[in-house]
């Protein structure tokens, strides 16, 4: 049944690769490959896992080139200018994901031309270069000065917020514009854009809300000893004050999880809260679950968008089950955002498998704001790009809930506002919606029981 299943999800993406073949003169646009990696991605049995073939087994194409349709004679001079350059910095082991992403890119590139946001070809430019926290920042800074000096307009990524922040002084002697997917309030510099897979910040206030409104008053936090840790412990804390609920301890563990065993015992034994909510970057997520069942103890949990790591590795879904955390796709179902479901068909459409997790979200919208604010530049140069991206305003998305939108400004670089982050809670294997942040005053509410 194993084999069937996986015999229909290679064949799909050998249609939509035939498809892809014979429409090369449809007058639409189109990239100079199938896909963004090798080997070709292939979808899996459950769409919220990435559609890759395992970890690092993916390379990137060293280019893409996305040409403009030739509709007419003047299309088709346009369509053999140069095109601009847009770096792709992969400072991260996306091992399986890295296809997805890249495929979302490339299907951004293609969307914007074919909606003429631009007309000119637009060449996309990989770079692996895997710094903090397994490498070293070097190989990150490294990595953005050589699209630097490959040309690119803009570079997108990082996406780690050590190597955001270890960026920051490359970025003010390069001055060349990163949109990033880092949710650092300390990432700020006039080169410095972020569309966010998720916010340090953000996702305090997010977890705080629903441990508040589920009636979970004592909570106890576990976080990384990071500077990500250090703005989500923060961030958490202060969100906890204003929801009115007390933090009865704090479980500081290192980034691979070195003390999460003696930590989540000393919770069970002498603290016993209410619930668990657990800030941090993410490698430590799949352990909680084993530790917990050996410790025959099963609390309320929540975690940060360290929750968004089952999107990687598949088996990490079973060691969730039970968790909510914070997300960002919408509610699918019952009222999605406007752009969710057409983008997700699209995507399959174009690449032969149906991809529903947060990355192709956040990578796609995080594409469609660099195309635009380089359509935007007054002069194609990254300076002007700076002053295209500062111009966007309420751009649509396709993550988040129906009111979430992309704007920046002159001292604005976060761009989604709205209701971009959501929550999840892993019912038997499946992230199911959850909710969205409480915007309710905690003098609103009343405290009553548990649910």
């Amino acid at each position: 049944m194993a084999d069937k299943a996986a015999q229909d999800l290679a064949g799909k993406v050998e249609e939509a690769r035939r498809r892809w073949k014979a429409e090369a003169d449809n007058g639409r646009a189109r990239a100079s490959h199938f896909s963004g990696v090798q080997p070709t991605p292939v979808g899996k049995p459950n769409p919220w896992h990435n559609g890759g073939q395992g970890t690092n087994a993916e390379r990137p194409e060293a280019s893409l080139l996305v040409a403009p349709p030739r509709r007419d004679a003047v299309r088709a001079r346009i369509a053999d200018f140069s095109p601009v350059r847009i770096g792709y910095l992969i400072d991260i082991d996306t091992g399986a994901l890295l296809g997805d992403c890249l495929d979302a890119v490339l299907l951004a590139c293609e969307d914007a031309l074919n909606g003429e946001e631009l007309f000119r070809p637009i060449e996309i430019i990989p770079r692996v270069a895997r710094g903090l926290p397994r490498g070293e920042a070097r190989v990150a800074v490294e990595g953005y000065e050589a699209l630097c000096d490959a040309g690119c307009l803009a570079v997108l990524g990082p996406y780690i917020t050590d190597n955001a922040l270890a960026l920051l002084p490359a970025m003010e002697r390069r001055r060349v514009p990163l949109v990033s997917t880092n949710g650092a309030k300390a990432f700020h510099s006039r080169y410095g854009f972020t569309t966010g897979n998720g916010g340090v910040s953000e996702e305090g206030a997010v977890m705080a809300g629903w441990l508040r409104t589920k009636g979970y008053f004592r909570a106890a936090m576990v976080t990384e000893l990071s500077p990500g840790g250090a703005e989500y412990s923060g961030a958490f804390r202060a969100a906890a004050r204003r929801n009115r609920l007390d933090v009865v301890a704090e479980v500081p563990i290192e980034t691979n999880g070195v003390g999460l065993v003696e930590g989540l015992a000393r919770l069970r034994d002498e603290v016993r809260p209410d619930a668990i909510a657990y800030c941090g970057y993410g490698y430590p997520m799949a352990m909680f679950n084993p530790i917990l069942a050996d410790l025959d103890w099963n609390p309320p949990r929540i975690a940060s968008t360290a929750f968004l790591w089952y999107i990687n590795e598949a088996s990490i879904l079973g060691d969730l089950e039970g968790w909510v955390g914070v997300d960002q796709i919408g509610d699918e179902e019952g009222n999605p955002n406007p752009n969710f479901w057409p983008v997700t068909e699209r995507f399959e459409r174009r690449f032969g498998r149906r991809i529903l997790h947060a990355m192709i979200g956040c990578t796609y919208d995080q594409t469609r704001a660099t195309l635009a604010g380089i359509a935007a530049a007054d002069l194609l140069t990254p300076e002007g790009v700076v002053r295209g991206l500062e111009s966007l305003t309420m751009l649509p998305t396709m993550i988040g809930g129906p009111r979430t939108y992309i704007s920046f400004g002159p001292y604005d670089r976060k761009g989604l506002k709205g209701d971009w982050l959501t929550l999840r809670r892993v019912v038997d294997g499946v992230p199911r919606f959850e909710g969205l942040l409480s915007t309710v005053y905690p003098e609103s509410v009343v405290r009553g029981p548990k649910n």
